[in-house]
């Protein structure tokens, strides 16, 4: 499980302690491997259905990736998004990989503040 947390993460370290904090035991049991597999089987045809209709999106939209992510590329979720969505803004962390939210949360919150401040709202 660790070696899995770190290709997660990488190339940022994962934080200290996260393995024990989201509990990694409980993802290795039969019946959550069961449904994440059954979850990602399904998956395609909702997210073809969402896709669809992604132009109609009015609200202002902020997509961050990190350049280095390997577990979800930037050219095949991102790059892909950013092209359908008419109110997008996205943000490149270089070298950054999957899990920004914890490796560069700044980065987070002003994708937000800028999104709110598109809206109206700040």
């Amino acid at each position: 499980m660790q070696s899995s947390v770190e290709a997660i993460f990488a190339p940022q370290p994962a934080p200290e302690g996260y393995a024990e904090h989201i509990g990694t035991g409980l993802t290795l049991r039969r019946s959550a491997s069961r449904a994440n597999a059954q979850q990602v089987h399904q998956l395609r045809p909702h997210v073809v259905e969402m896709a669809a209709q992604y132009d109609r999106l009015t609200m202002p939209v902020e997509i961050i990736h990190g350049d280095a992510d390997t577990i979800v590329p930037m050219h095949i979720h991102a790059e892909e998004l950013i092209k359908d969505i008419p109110n997008g803004a996205l943000t490149r962390l270089p070298g950054m990989g999957h899990m920004p939210q914890h490796t560069a949360p700044q980065a987070v919150v002003d994708a937000i503040d800028r999104a709110a401040a598109r809206a109206g709202l700040r």
